[in-house]
């Protein structure tokens, strides 16, 4: 009953963005993060939310500027010639791969990821169209930092809430084993996906002058760093570090006090988890790394296998260095290499445990090269539209899209020390980022023409 609700609640919104699709974004951006649609057919047996959504949509909006004029997104036209020009790498790769098979299924799921990006670059037209997507991320966030508390709180590891939070025994540090939480997706994965939200969360509660607004907003930080700690995930850990650095540097400094507070709610969120956890002796673990680099095997055996891993990527990258192995192909050679290296001992298929690494291995120099023109191109374009909009006088809007840069920015980091498992976010994210990119091509929406027209800085 519960899965079928969902379903329902799910459709009816679909049903809303055919008569108002100035909501599409929002509500397709919402479906993806909380992975709605896998969770639903993974719990319940339902049909595949995703395969009857997404080509709607995109149906829809054809429809409408075909035969109504009504105006779409911009970026995509650029999207996707870069898009398909890494899928043709990634295509091109079916003559070489050892196992054809596993390239088809990840061109499948590529596939998905290219209907993702058009899905938000045609719906995500103006910043207002922004600020509600940034409101579905935020508001999934605090969604699932709830429920994982609640879980983690009351000891209630049966209870799936529909998928949305799950969490499994797993091994900790050395022979301590502990419930990590999963959310829709993996432990370290959803670490992940709940520091994009941090951004977001600071964001609102900094520059937001309404009461209600910093309370959610703080609400949904506090909850996302919790569950962050909830996962033990070591890599969700030094990429919150790593997005906080610059984001405290983005904050004005009349805006202290406020950075201050939220700077306490994490910190108290963070220490109510590690004090009765042996998660601060997992992350001390970290040391070990440096020994890694000096040829030391790590005591940990995570840390073995990961560095394990992304050595055994690096070398396989160092073999084919111009086109990989084939697109997919990672775990068909890693045991070879691992062999040689020692420190693996698992019989079990692997994957590369690091985005960039993955793609080198898989497709070499050129899929290096078509890649990063699929990161560069939205990047370069936010940087275009943030100027503009502090140029035209709309700093709230210009410090949302730097709130998502920095959004971005966290997964990106993360991804140095995880593989595509789910990589409908990443192409969620980069969607957003080429809507967002093409602001400022000719968009009046950006820049006010008459005096008074943006919104004032606060």
């Amino acid at each position: 009953m519960e899965g079928l609700v969902l379903f329902t609640m799910a459709l009816a919104g679909a049903a809303w963005v055919a008569v108002r699709p100035e909501w599409g974004a929002p509500y397709f951006a919402a479906l993806i993060y909380l992975r709605l649609s896998d969770s639903l057919r993974g719990e319940f047996g339902l049909p595949s939310l995703f395969m009857i959504v997404a080509p709607g949509l995109l149906l829809l909006a054809a429809g409408r500027w075909l035969f109504a004029g009504t105006p779409v997104g911009r970026g995509w036209r650029v999207a996707i010639w870069l898009l398909a020009a890494y899928g043709a790498v990634c295509a091109g790769s079916l003559l070489y791969a050892m196992d054809p098979q596993r390239t088809l299924d990840g061109l499948a799921n590529y596939l998905d990821g290219v209907v993702i990006v058009l899905v938000m670059a045609i719906y995500l037209r103006t910043p207002l169209d922004l600020d509600r997507t940034l409101w579905a991320l935020l508001i999934g966030g605090a969604v699932l930092g709830s429920l994982t508390v609640y879980q983690q709180l009351s000891g209630s590891y049966d209870q799936v809430f529909a998928g949305l939070a799950r969490a499994g025994l797993r091994n900790i540090h050395d022979a301590a084993s502990g419930y990590r939480s999963e959310g829709p997706v993996s432990a370290n994965y959803f670490a992940l996906i709940l520091v994009v939200v941090v951004p977001l969360a600071v964001d609102r509660f900094v520059h937001e002058r309404r009461l209600l607004v910093r309370a959610v907003s703080a609400w949904a930080l506090a909850g996302v760093v919790a569950s962050v700690a909830f996962t033990y995930s070591r890599g969700g850990v030094v990429a919150l570090a790593a997005t906080a650095l610059p984001l405290l540097a983005y904050v004005p400094r009349r805006h202290a006090k406020r950075w201050i507070l939220v700077g306490a709610v994490a910190a108290v969120g963070l220490t109510a988890v590690l004090i009765p956890t042996r998660y601060g002796q997992r992350l001390a673990a970290l040391v070990q790394l440096a020994g890694a680099v000096q040829g030391e095997a790590p005591r940990d055996s995570a840390l073995r296998g990961r560095v394990s891993e992304v050595t055994s990527a690096a070398m396989m990258f160092a073999d084919h260095p111009v086109i990989g192995v084939g697109y997919g192909n990672f775990e068909e050679h890693y045991h070879r290499y691992a062999r040689n290296l020692g420190l693996d001992g698992r019989s079990e298929e692997r994957q590369a445990h690091s985005l960039y690494l993955e793609v080198a291995a898989e497709t070499g120099l050129v899929g290096v090269a078509a890649f990063a023109g699929v990161l560069a191109y939205p990047i370069v374009g936010m940087r275009r539209t943030h100027s503009a909009l502090r140029r035209g006088g709309r700093a709230r809007d210009a410090q949302r899209v730097a709130a998502f840069g920095f959004a971005l920015f966290a997964y990106l980091v993360g991804s140095l020390f995880l593989h595509l498992s789910y990589p409908r976010y990443l192409w969620l994210l980069l969607g957003i980022a080429i809507a967002v990119g093409a602001f400022s091509d000719g968009d009046r929406s950006v820049a006010p023409d008459r005096p008074g027209a943006g919104e004032p800085a606060r």
